[in-house]
């Protein structure tokens, strides 16, 4: 078992950060048309480059991209199961949160 010491910080920020912003923007589109694989990979790579352009550099698209394609694979590394479970709790307490302020209980 990894210790929470042996994570990378650096790669856990940036890929928190970094792979969502590319699935959101693709989001947009797929959900106004359905579109093939190749076409979502297109939008992806489209998106990460111009991410790379607008932030003036810092990581390569190619790092953006692996970054990406790490978080997406079957959580499988320290790094991405740090930030799978980090967006977990996230999400836990915004729902918390929620029912808090409107009363509402799930």
């Amino acid at each position: 078992m990894h210790e929470i010491h042996d994570a990378d910080d650096d790669m856990i920020v940036m890929m928190d950060i970094i792979h969502d912003i590319p699935k959101d923007i693709m989001s947009d589109i797929t959900h106004i048309n359905v579109v093939s694989m190749e076409v979502k990979d297109i939008i992806t790579n489209e998106a990460i480059d111009d991410i790379h352009d607008l932030l003036g550099g810092g990581f390569e698209p190619k790092e953006m991209k692996e970054l990406c394609m790490e978080y997406e694979g079957e959580f499988s590394s320290l790094d991405v199961n740090v930030v799978n479970n980090v967006k977990n709790i996230k999400m836990m307490l915004l729902a918390l949160e929620y029912e808090r302020q409107h009363g509402i209980y799930f």
